[in-house]
């Protein structure tokens, strides 16, 4: 199996290992969106295990980390951690709200090329965005960022969650609003209940008012913006390492698999727990 980081997928049918992991590098987040599928411990990876899981994680076989959380660009060693993987030769992606201090802001900006994906969640126009995340600004900030850094010729996708809040008229707002600053990818997700937080049902939406939503902005494309659907079933067999080490799949449910710990299995255990679930990852 090969990951092509131009298009952001991989190809191929063999591989030994797991081919990409989702590193919540930190659970840690300013803001409060009730649909956010981090387990939302408050905790970050320590910093003494940072070098013995990246290398562990190129023991197993990962050719692509995607950096999520919590606001991993928040973590007070991203770059050390961007470090450590980068000389191990995996290649990176990481998902930002955009909500970071001025100095993540710097840092992001001036390393973004290092990154095959830069991904911004922007969940709806302004102030449902905001309402949304608990944080007046926050629309802002994310547009802020996005144009920046596609001002800067990154590589940039915006995620948007489908939540029940999401209307016609606010989805096609947006995608008016994405596609003026010459979007590349837009990706658009169904509502997933890995650890789900207390009002998850007030806000998921059924499969076929996911799909009704896609048709809909795939109607009105303007070609240009390339448009991703990631039904809650995407997920399903992906692999996500939690601040503590622990490495658990993500299933149909709430309750994500049981998994291992990264760095208390030895390498064979590791191996074996990663073979009783079948790969999983994006493809052409």
């Amino acid at each position: 199996m090969e990951y092509n980081a131009d298009a952001n997928t991989f190809s191929g049918n063999h591989h030994l290992g797991l081919p990409q992991v989702m590193w919540h590098i930190t659970d840690v987040c300013a803001l409060t969106c009730p649909y956010c599928f981090s387990t939302k411990s408050g905790l970050g990876t320590p910093f003494e295990y940072l070098e013995p899981i990246a290398e562990r994680l190129k023991q197993i076989g990962v050719l692509k980390v995607d950096f999520g959380g919590g606001e991993p660009v928040s973590y007070d060693r991203f770059g050390e951690a961007v470090d450590l993987c980068e000389r191990r030769n995996m290649h990176l992606t990481v998902t930002t709200s955009g909500v970071i201090s001025p100095r993540s802001r710097r840092w992001l900006l001036e390393n973004q090329e290092r990154f095959a994906r830069v991904i911004v969640s922007i969940d709806g126009t302004s102030m449902i965005h905001d309402r949304l995340r608990g944080r007046i600004g926050a629309f802002r900030d994310a547009l802020g960022i996005m144009t920046d850094l596609l001002g800067l010729g990154a590589k940039v996708r915006v995620n948007t969650v489908l939540t029940s809040v999401i209307t016609r008229e606010v989805i096609t707002n947006l995608q008016r609003t994405l596609e003026a600053e010459l979007l590349p990818e837009w990706c658009l997700i169904q509502p997933h209940p890995s650890n789900a937080k207390e009002h998850f049902e007030s806000y998921a939406i059924e499969d076929v008012n996911f799909r009704t939503l896609v048709a809909w902005v795939r109607e009105e494309s303007n070609s240009e913006t390339k448009v991703i659907e990631r039904p809650r079933s995407a997920y399903v067999g992906y692999w996500t390492l939690h601040p503590g080490g622990r490495m658990r799949p993500q299933g149909t449910g709430a309750e994500d698999g049981e998994g291992f710990h990264l760095l208390e299995s030895s390498l064979e255990e590791a191996m074996r727990e990663l073979g009783k679930v079948p790969v999983k990852v994006p493809t052409e």
